[in-house]
């Protein structure tokens, strides 16, 4: 048996109107989550990233060799995403669950978008 979370991804003060619901084996890797998002936003996969989780930051070359599994998901893990303009992700487990065989990681549920919020640096405004 295998464990599959449910996770709710979304930007950092756009919870109700912009949100993914990813599945995802507890096997992956952090850098495979954050992949997974930042395809799901239309962002480019090779995007410098890094990870907070209960004050501890940490990068995609940690975030290589850490599962899922490793991190304890009743406390919120934050992907933060860009050099320029940076995007905080919140990512919040939903639920858990038992599964026989391997999944690849996909989206169950997608609100929103994130290019109506985008920042405009000449005119200072979303």
């Amino acid at each position: 048996m295998k464990t599959e979370y449910t996770l709710k991804v979304y930007p950092k003060g756009l919870g109700r109107s912009v949100y993914r619901l990813i599945e995802i084996c507890g096997r992956e890797s952090l850098d495979t989550l954050a992949k997974s998002i930042l395809n799901s936003y239309r962002f480019n996969s090779s995007q410098n990233y890094e990870y907070e989780h209960n004050k501890e930051c940490f990068g995609k070359e940690k975030a290589r060799f850490l599962s899922i599994y490793e991190i304890d998901l009743n406390i919120p893990l934050i992907l933060i995403v860009g050099i320029n303009q940076e995007w905080k992700f919140v990512i919040r487990k939903q639920k858990l669950r038992l599964i026989d065989e391997y999944v690849e990681p996909h989206i169950i549920k997608a609100r929103g978008d994130l290019f109506p919020f985008v920042f405009d640096r000449e005119s200072g405004t979303f």
